[in-house]
């Protein structure tokens, strides 16, 4: 989240943390100077090690820096834009889900697709895939039809993990299975 520690920012976090969401901010804690980056001062960003949404929560959204929201779309994180209005929608929190999920279904589409063309490539008829996240790593498990030799198996997980990393998702480990049904 990047916030300016204003009323709006504020609002958001409480509303999303009593929801149960765990919130990491890209800034540092400091009044003095909210909007400097954690990155640029303690030499690691919080979404290298995985976000499922960027939230900008700001009094004064365009007064703000957009280094947080390139960062966040560098490595691939749907970015969220709220200002002083948005924080009373009674369903924010659900509305913000939603849009993380969103993230998971272009993923596991993109990665479907490519499960498509390489069987196809190999003459096989069907397959499935399915994405399973954790904070810190995407599983991603394709299912095929009938048996396949290791062979086989390493190259449709090299073109699946091709797919996922081309989608724009950065910042977790990916662990790909592929299994004969």
């Amino acid at each position: 989240m990047l916030t300016d520690r204003s009323d709006t920012s504020t609002t958001v976090a409480e509303g999303l943390r009593t929801d149960g969401h765990e919130i990491v901010d890209l800034c540092l804690p400091d009044p003095a100077s909210p909007l400097t980056c954690r990155g640029l001062v303690e030499h690691r960003c919080p979404l290298d090690e995985g976000a499922d949404l960027a939230i900008t929560a700001l009094q004064h959204p365009q007064d703000a820096p957009s280094a947080g929201t390139v960062c966040a779309r560098r490595a691939g994180v749907p970015v969220v834009s709220l200002g002083r209005h948005d924080v009373t929608h009674p369903d924010l929190g659900s509305a913000l889900a939603r849009v993380a999920e969103l993230g998971d279904d272009h993923v596991t589409a993109t990665v479907q697709v490519a499960l498509q063309q390489v069987l196809a490539e190999m003459g096989i008829d069907d397959g499935d895939v399915v994405l399973h996240r954790d904070a810190v790593c995407e599983q991603i498990v394709a299912t095929v039809r009938g048996p396949l030799d290791d062979p086989t198996r390493s190259r449709i997980a090299v073109r699946l993990l091709d797919a996922a990393t081309a989608s724009g998702r950065h910042g977790r480990r990916r662990d790909v299975a592929v299994r004969s049904a």
